[in-house]
């Protein structure tokens, strides 16, 4: 098929931001450049549709073409999604029939959006996604930058925290999943707090992306004055949870302890003799006895560490003395309890941290059958 002359696909024409390169040896192509004169460049694609397992139709404002992962191909291939805005670093240096080859020197990473993408039928899809009437997969929305708009996304509230005051507003934080279960934060506004609900899901249109966490990425979503919300049925989010990995062991310890004062109402820390928590705005008469540590688990020859809180851990805890008085016994009583046992972990990736989230598991090979619950995962 010769799709660059195809009469049902045609090239919206608008300039593409500026691909970065990686050295002065490696330029910033164009499709139709590169086709025609394959060298050592980064190019700059919209991936239109997969049109089998490793064949994929992309384009940019100079052509379509196919782009092919060959069998050595890793590096980035998990962005590879339909509607994804991707940079092609080091696509091999052959080319044929209209495509792009991927080999194991490329790499794919996710980039901004540009508005030169293919119209189909008369409308283009980058259109399509910014008025709202394609929904934008998270993991795309990962390479848009700060103030891009986001026209449609489908996903469920899987996390929601108290609205707190911002100067004159006040703003709730969700944590947001797809049906990939790629996640991301949204900031809701004012009003916009009150018409979401946790474990629903929502066609939510029009939000932007925000320049918080300012020296983190990807940053989070945030709701605008034009932002609509319209609850969707949810039965193929049904397996979509808080929980991001269940991970399986032998514990091998639980080391680290960090105790300290937390609100009773969301579990977080206190600073110093506070009577109002920082972080949900409550009245604190008698703080909790908290601790964090983390549960060290080897999973055939590695090990890994786990963040697990007090709540999580409270049947455990239970069995020590008074926590305040006696923290040497809980550490010694919880180990004892854990040491050697395998385990089943439910976990929050964050960052470069891993939370036990909802329940700790000793599997029926142990000595014992053990589960706590957690309603709250996150500690300031």
């Amino acid at each position: 098929m010769d799709i660059k002359g195809s009469g049902e696909l045609q090239i919206c024409h608008s300039q593409l931001h500026q691909a970065t390169t990686k050295s002065p040896e490696m330029a910033a192509l164009k499709i139709v450049n590169f086709l025609e004169r394959p060298k050592k460049a980064t190019i700059k694609v919209y991936v239109i549709q997969q049109k089998s397992e490793d064949e994929y139709l992309v384009a940019d404002d100079s052509q379509l073409a196919n782009l092919i992962a060959m069998e050595g191909f890793k590096k980035g291939r998990k962005h590879l999604n339909t509607l994804s805005y991707l940079r092609v670093i080091l696509p091999a240096l052959t080319s044929r029939d209209n495509t792009i080859y991927l080999d194991d020197d490329s790499t794919l990473v996710p980039c901004g959006p540009f508005s030169t993408v293919p119209v189909e039928h008369g409308e283009g899809t980058a259109a399509k996604l910014k008025s709202g009437s394609l929904d934008t997969p998270l993991e795309t929305v990962r390479g848009f930058s700060p103030g891009d708009v986001v026209g449609s996304i489908l996903v469920k509230i899987v996390k929601m925290s108290e609205a707190k005051k911002v100067g004159r507003s006040s703003v709730a934080r969700a944590t947001i999943k797809d049906i990939s279960g790629s996640k991301t934060c949204l900031s809701l506004w004012n009003e916009k707090a009150k018409v979401v609900k946790e474990g629903s899901v929502y066609r939510i249109k029009h939000t932007k992306v925000d320049n918080f966490p300012p020296n983190e990425s990807p940053k989070h979503l945030s709701t605008t004055f034009r932002s609509t919300f319209k609850e969707e049925e949810g039965s193929d989010f049904e397996a979509i949870s808080i929980v991001d990995e269940r991970r399986e062991g032998v514990c091998v310890g639980v080391s680290d302890f960090f105790f300290y004062a937390s609100c009773p109402h969301c579990f977080k820390k206190l600073h110093d003799d506070i009577k109002k928590c920082q972080h949900c705005g409550n009245d604190v008469d008698i703080a909790r006895e908290d601790f964090k540590c983390e549960v060290n688990l080897q999973e055939g020859e590695e090990i890994h560490q786990f963040i697990a809180f007090k709540r999580v851990l409270d049947e455990v805890v239970s069995e020590s003395n008074d926590l305040a008085e006696d923290m040497a016994t809980t550490e010694r009583r919880i180990n004892e309890y854990l040491e050697d046992q395998h385990l089943s972990l439910e976990v929050l990736n964050q960052g470069n941290s891993k939370k036990i989230v909802h329940s700790v598991l000793i599997l029926p090979t142990g000595d014992a059958n053990f589960s706590a619950s957690q309603d709250d995962y996150m500690m300031e």
